[in-house]
């Protein structure tokens, strides 16, 4: 017979030692809370995932701008280059000649103010320019350009032998007319007429004797 039927146990009355405890409730309490803690400070897998997801978009839209940074800059060196020269030509077709030396608007060649090889070398060394290629530059910047006339360290429009050369005197050319007179300016021949205004006058009559 076992101890239960001889001692049956009551509401309220002890347990016996053979029979389960009951689970103490605070230990249940804390092992809730540690969980619930767990889970707030680590993620879960379906919270990880869309921010890998927005990290590997945004790496795969970096990569491709990464590789294209060369040949943007290439391009944008190749259309700088085709600007200057385009400005150039620009500047060229739209502003007359200039003279280097009086800066008027004429070729230098033709410079009546210095038309001598010497007063265009002192205004040459006056402007600052260096002398074998008419640039503004220092004096020792290595320029190597030589006359064209006597292969000296000079630019060919300092070079004296420019001061031998005839100046060409341009003329006005005179044709001849079709009545052999001189034509002038395109108006024919020259021709003296006389045109009497007014009536003729009568001539006397001389009576004979």
């Amino acid at each position: 017979m076992d101890l239960d039927d001889i001692f049956p146990i009551t509401p309220g009355s002890t347990p016996s030692p053979h029979s389960n405890p009951k689970p103490n409730s605070n230990a249940s309490t804390n092992s809730n809370a540690n969980s619930t803690i767990a889970n707030a400070t680590t993620p879960k897998a379906k919270n990880r995932d869309p921010i890998l997801d927005q990290l590997k978009q945004i790496r795969q839209i970096i990569e491709p701008m990464s590789a294209a940074i060369p040949i943007l800059k290439r391009e944008l060196a190749a259309l700088s280059t085709q600007f200057n020269i385009f400005s150039k030509a620009m500047e060229t077709a739209l502003n007359p000649a200039r003279c280097i030396f009086c800066d008027d608007g004429h070729d230098s060649t033709k410079c009546e103010q210095y038309s001598t090889s010497a007063s265009k070398m002192q205004r040459t060394v006056e402007l600052g320019k260096c002398i074998r290629c008419l640039e503004t530059a220092e004096r020792d910047h290595g320029c190597e350009e030589h006359c064209g006339e006597c292969q000296q360290a000079h630019h060919t429009l300092l070079c004296w032998k420019q001061d031998l050369r005839p100046k060409e005197l341009k003329q006005p050319q005179q044709t001849q007319g079709k009545e052999g007179g001189p034509k002038l300016g395109g108006y024919g021949p020259l021709k003296t007429r006389y045109r009497r205004s007014g009536p003729t006058p009568s001539r006397p009559y001389f009576h004979k004797k």
